[in-house]
């Protein structure tokens, strides 16, 4: 079975993560692009099998140097761009509503940065002391914190995957039945075109993976990793 599917049925497309084992890391892969085209979709849907949600970009498929690589940062930028930036842009460009269905944690590491876009589209979420303490100090947030400071949307109950999955269906067809779908990827856009005249976030998703791509390149978050799987030190999480 793939990595990641893709399914399209009633103006939802459903993308599922499969990768449990790399708690849902984001490959190459996982480019959104193509159902943004589909006129037949009006939602995307993110989820995830397994306990985990997703730990971001794939570390190890973006962040390993080539054998005769002349420069050492020029190889983390070429892994990054593929993976962080493409995924990154990938999601906040997407024309359609997106909805993320969390079935667990999601994962950030300290010894990186900031991903994604994400130290704009944090701030614009949670506000900047919250993301400060998520994005500088690496603070554990569970989800009823996140609801309070709007980050999140709604908290369903303690379920399994699948009936999880199944509950976040039935609320987006309770949620699309009489409203008009052209309009509602309108009003989308205009949203989306005010916050990023507020601060763009192609400019950030550029800064953060050219700084990403500066840190892998200084050997320091190959070893913090290392460090935690020998359990050296313990993740926050």
């Amino acid at each position: 079975m793939s990595k990641i599917t893709v399914d399209v049925a009633d103006s939802i497309a459903t993308i599922t993560l499969r990768r449990p084992a790399t708690l849902n890391a984001l490959t190459a892969e996982g480019d959104s692009t193509s159902i943004d085209t589909r006129d037949d979709v009006l939602v995307t849907v993110w989820q995830a099998t397994g306990k985990w949600f997703c730990a971001g970009t794939d570390v190890r498929a973006s962040g390993t140097p080539r054998e005769g690589d002349l420069n050492l940062r020029d190889s983390f930028v070429q892994g990054i761009v593929r993976t962080t930036t493409d995924c990154g842009q990938a999601l906040y460009s997407h024309s359609k509503i997106l909805v993320a269905a969390l079935n667990g944690p999601v994962m950030y590491a300290n010894c990186i940065v900031a991903e994604g876009g994400s130290s704009v589209t944090f701030v614009n979420r949670m506000g900047l002391a919250k993301a400060n303490e998520v994005l500088i100090w690496g603070k554990k947030k569970e989800a009823q914190e996140l609801y309070e400071c709007g980050f999140i949307n709604k908290i369903l109950p303690l379920q399994s995957t699948e009936s999880f999955h199944a509950a976040i269906r039935a609320i987006l067809f309770e949620e699309l039945r009489g409203l008009d779908p052209t309009a509602l990827l309108v009003v989308k856009r205009l949203l989306r075109a005010g916050l990023t005249e507020k601060n763009n976030p192609d400019a950030a998703n550029l800064r953060e993976s050219y700084a990403q791509a500066e840190r892998f390149a200084s050997g320091i978050p190959g070893k913090q990793f290392l460090r935690i799987a020998r359990k050296e030190i313990k993740h926050k999480l």
